[in-house]
């Protein structure tokens, strides 16, 4: 398994958030990982990792997929319900439309260009 391998299962056992303890510790725990230089460790985990801050304010290593599929799950449920209360609006707007107005408009456009046309 190769060093990427490595640090991406590592993740995953962690459950896809690392703090950046428990990473140094995996590392310095695994023969192969601990050989490699700390530049290359670090190309590997900006590959695959980004960082979040949490509640406690702690930083966190989280796997790159996971920050995806979370915030594609955000989106859609926001556009879903923004989208929901907009046609929903709409339908409110329409329901109470200004009818009268328009029509009084209209009837006021017409009289005033000398036409008789009723609606």
């Amino acid at each position: 398994m190769d060093s990427r391998s490595k640090l991406v299962q590592a993740f995953k056992d962690y459950g896809g958030s690392v703090s950046s303890e428990q990473l140094l510790k995996f590392i310095k725990e695994d023969s192969e990982l601990s050989q490699e230089p700390r530049s290359c460790i670090k190309k590997i985990v900006a590959s695959i990792a980004v960082i979040e801050y949490d509640s406690d304010q702690k930083r966190y290593l989280v796997l790159k997929d996971l920050v995806r599929d979370k915030e594609n799950l955000v989106c859609n449920s926001t556009q879903t319900s923004t989208s929901q209360v907009v046609g929903r609006q709409r339908c409110e707007v329409s329901s109470e439309s200004s009818r009268p107005q328009e029509r009084a408009l209209i009837q006021h456009t017409a009289n005033c260009r000398g036409s008789n046309t009723e609606l």
